[in-house]
């Protein structure tokens, strides 16, 4: 016989707790878990755990299963990891306009400081935008 037990879980925005069995022994109070709703999958959060299954024999319904557990420990060190993007500057924006705007934008001018400041003006950029 396969080991299992019984846990209240409550879905995002809804006080009302429904029980799942599972086959994993290890939750706690707060881990989320994934479950089947109507063939669609759906993250709830474990609100009681059972030592032991606690089913209604005549319940009108039948339980499902908990899908698995969910397990951020990877997703949270890369998310740590992430580093900022980088900052854009005037020219980098120039850079990235399609070949065809590069003369529109800079109206046969050089560019040079005074160039940069009028176009961050003209674009709304913040004062020091050139500056990063």
């Amino acid at each position: 016989m396969t080991k299992y037990t019984t846990v209240m879980v409550r879905f995002s925005g809804y006080g009302k707790q429904y029980t799942y069995k599972t086959h994993i022994l290890d939750f706690k109070v707060g881990d989320e878990a994934v479950v089947d709703v109507n063939g669609e999958t759906k993250v709830v959060t474990v609100s009681q755990v059972h030592k032991s299954p606690r089913l209604e024999v005549n319940a009108p319904y039948a339980y499902k299963w908990i899908i698995c557990k969910v397990d951020r420990t990877t997703y949270n060190r890369l998310a740590s990891m992430q580093l900022e993007p980088k900052k854009a500057t005037v020219r980098d924006a120039i850079a990235a306009l399609p070949s065809r705007l590069h003369k529109a934008v800079d109206f046969g001018r050089e560019y040079d400081d005074e160039y940069e400041a009028d176009f961050a003006a003209a674009m709304d950029f913040p004062d020091d935008f050139g500056d990063r």
